[in-house]
Parts: C-alpha cells; sequence; structure tokens
C-alpha cells in the first residue's frame, strides 16, 4: 500500500490532518500482511501557517512514514506525532526544512518507545 498525502496552508491558518489506520495483520502463517509506505508533504509559505501531522497504525507488518514540512513563511510551524501498536516494524520520522524568515524550530524532539506490551 502507498499513500500520498500534500498540504498547503495559507497565510494565519493552521491544518492538523489526522490519520487512523487498521490494517489486517496476516494469518497465523504470516500470509496477507500489509507492508505501508507513506509521505506525507506540506508547505507553509505564509507568515503564522501551522500544519500538523497525526498518525495511528495497526495492524500492518512494516510501516515506513516520513511527512515533512517545509517552513517557508515567518512564524510558521510543523508538528508531528505518531503511535504504532501491534508489533509492527514501524519507521517513522517527521522533517522540516525551514526555508527562510524566523520559523519556529528550536524546541525540535523525538521520542521513540521500544516494543511495549499493551
Amino acid at each position: 500500500m502507498l499513500l500520498w498525502v500534500e498540504l498547503y496552508c495559507a497565510e494565519d491558518a493552521v491544518i492538523k490532518y489526522s490519520t487512523v489506520q487498521i490494517w489486517y495483520a496476516g494469518n497465523s502463517e504470516g500470509k496477507g500482511v500489509v507492508y505501508n509506505f507513506v509521505t506525507k508533504r506540506g508547505l507553509c509559505s505564509w507568515p503564522c501557517s501551522s500544519i500538523s501531522w497525526a498518525q495511528v497504525e495497526t495492524g500492518s507488518a512494516i510501516t515506513w512514514k516520513y511527512p515533512s514540512v517545509v517552513l517557508e513563511g515567518d512564524g510558521s510551524v510543523g508538528e508531528f506525532y505518531s503511535v504504532g501498536r501491534h508489533r509492527i516494524q514501524d519507521d517513522s520520522h517527521g522533517k522540516e526544512y525551514k526555508k527562510q524568515g524566523h520559523v519556529e524550530s528550536d524546541n525540535a524532539a523525538a521520542n521513540t518507545s521500544p516494543y511495549i506490551e499493551a
């Protein structure tokens, strides 16, 4: 499964994009599993624009997701939140590209938890 999303954020606008994906985890022999590859791009080209990605995935054997935001406008903001469940192999990270001016990315953080029995 390949998913492609592109967002454009205007001046003083806020986009909060949320995804919940529940995939078939396959049978007891491992047949029928889903490989989930996600590309998401956003552009904040106006002042005070903001894009926030929030994602929850469960069931797929492998999930690779790489949301990114280009921060062009002064005071523009990009955020990324992700949760994976049910023993999936999850490779996810967000990217922010600063093109000019003053943008909010001084407090970037990545918090990853290993497998947790829930």
